[in-house]
């Protein structure tokens, strides 16, 4: 059972992002989880094909969050990108990225939030 009526359990994420792109066009996406080989990575280039504003790529390490970011610059160079390599289960951590995201821009918000970390 999904959330949606039109999901079902072989639904794709090209399928989920085609029928949102309205929702993904233009909108500032932060997705945490992000490495090569997974489901983040598949999710981050889906939603890069809708023309986000701003996918901000986050995870525990710094080099598959780049990783990522390479691949997107690569098949979707008009979709901005920005890596911020933290640990959600480290209180100090999301506190340092939180901060790292207001020097980032003061002025950021955040439309969609995806929690895919493990």
């Amino acid at each position: 059972m999904t959330s949606h009526p039109d999901f079902g359990k072989h639904t794709n994420a090209e399928e989920v992002t085609s029928r949102f792109a309205n929702q993904i066009a233009g909108k500032t996406i932060l997705l945490t989880g992000t490495s090569p080989n997974s489901l983040s990575n598949t999710l981050a280039h889906s939603l890069a094909s809708q023309n986000p504003r701003l996918l901000i790529l986050c995870g525990r390490t710094p080099t598959n969050i780049l990783a990522v970011a390479s691949s997107l610059k690569t098949s979707y160079p008009q979709v901005t990108t920005h890596t911020l390599p933290f640990d959600l289960s480290h209180l100090p951590s999301v506190r340092a990225a939180a901060s790292a995201l207001l020097t980032y821009d003061k002025n950021l918000k955040i439309d969609i939030l995806i929690n895919n970390a493990v």
